[in-house]
This record gives structure tokens, C-alpha cells and sequence, in this order.
């Protein structure tokens, strides 16, 4: 810990509110985090400096600061920390939870050519507006209590579902060993990752 704070005081760090020792700046973050940041801003700039606990932690709070960012250092901000559900799934060897590197960067090449072409995203056109037309039935048909996030994920993973493997959620048969549907269990394994 120590060799930490030693290390950053060397470093040129943006300016932010004073800290409080062990808890850092966790006090200063309510329950609407957002609203926090764009406080600080006004006071410290669109780059902050805070401490959440012991772990340092740099906020860009406006987006051409994130842009900026971005673009200039791309490359410390593209990996990816590796966890339990990481390494299990796939042993982190898919697009999502592959480290930079050539594997990295040729995956990212085939699902962009495979998905993302022109003609490609033409040809997902109808499936896209029958999803959109089915949630717009059944939100308008629905009874005054909607859950419009609930029925947005529903759709979301419908479409991409039906773009990827070739068949909607609705229509695959799937068992959950508690009883889940298969938008909640997917859900539930986007909260584990």
C-alpha cells in the first residue's frame, strides 16, 4: 500500500477533493453516482481524481474528456481483468473476454464482417421490425403496470438471438434449474460476468 501511494505521488494526478484515510472519497458519492461527478466537475474539471477505498480512480465527466482518453490510450484501456466466470466460460477465448492481441483482433475482424456488413444487416431488417412490432403490441395490449426495461431485455435478446443461432428466445425450449426463463438466466449470467 505504501509503494502505491509512493508510486502516485510521483505521478502528475488531476485534481479532486481531499480524502478521508481508508474510505477515500466513497463519502462523496451518493446514491445517484452521476449526479456526484457532475458536482465534482463543476468544482474540480472534466478530470478528477478520487480514491474508492484504497483503489485510485481517474473520472472523465465529460465525453470529449472520455473521448480524448479513448482514442490516445486505447490500448491500457482494452484489457480485460480475468475472473472466475471469465476463465470458465470458454476459458476466456471469445470476443468478449479475450485478452488484446492478434486472437483478440482477428475475432473482432470476423463477427464485424460476419454481422456488421451492409447487405448483412439488410437481411436482419425483417427480424428486427417483427421483434419491435411485437413489443409495441405488447406494451400498448399490456394493463397500466408495464415493466418497459423487462420488455426491452425480452426483445433485445430476441433479436440477437434470432441474428446469431437463428431462432428467437421464444422459440427455444430452455430449463432452468430454478424455474427461470431463458431472458432471466441470461441476465443472470450478464450480473455474474
Amino acid at each position: 500500500m505504501i509503494q502505491i501511494l509512493l508510486r502516485m505521488s510521483r505521478l502528475r494526478l488531476p485534481p479532486g477533493p481531499p480524502a478521508i484515510p481508508i474510505i477515500g472519497h466513497l463519502h462523496l458519492i451518493s446514491n445517484y453516482p452521476h449526479h456526484s461527478y457532475w458536482e465534482l466537475s463543476k468544482r474540480y474539471g472534466p478530470l478528477i481524481f478520487v480514491r474508492f477505498g484504497s483503489a485510485p480512480v481517474i473520472v472523465a465527466s465529460s465525453s470529449d474528456t472520455a473521448r480524448q482518453i479513448l482514442q490516445k490510450h486505447d490500448q491500457i484501456f482494452w484489457w480485460r481483468p480475468r475472473t472466475a466466470v471469465t476463465s470458465y466460460l470458454y476459458e476466456g477465448r471469445n470476443i468478449l473476454f479475450s485478452q488484446p492481441g492478434p486472437y483478440h483482433k482477428l475475432m473482432g475482424q470476423v463477427a464485424f464482417s460476419r454481422l456488421s456488413g451492409n447487405k448483412r444487416l439488410e437481411s436482419f431488417r425483417p427480424i428486427i421490425s417483427s421483434e419491435i412490432r411485437q413489443l409495441l403490441s405488447n406494451i400498448s395490449h399490456a394493463s397500466n403496470n408495464v415493466s418497459v426495461r423487462g420488455k426491452l431485455y425480452e426483445s433485445t435478446f430476441s433479436i440477437i438471438s434470432a441474428i446469431v443461432i437463428g431462432k428467437s428466445t421464444k422459440n427455444i425450449s430452455f430449463r432452468s434449474p430454478k424455474g427461470q426463463s431463458l431472458v432471466a438466466a441470461l441476465l443472470e449470467a450478464v450480473d455474474l460476468v
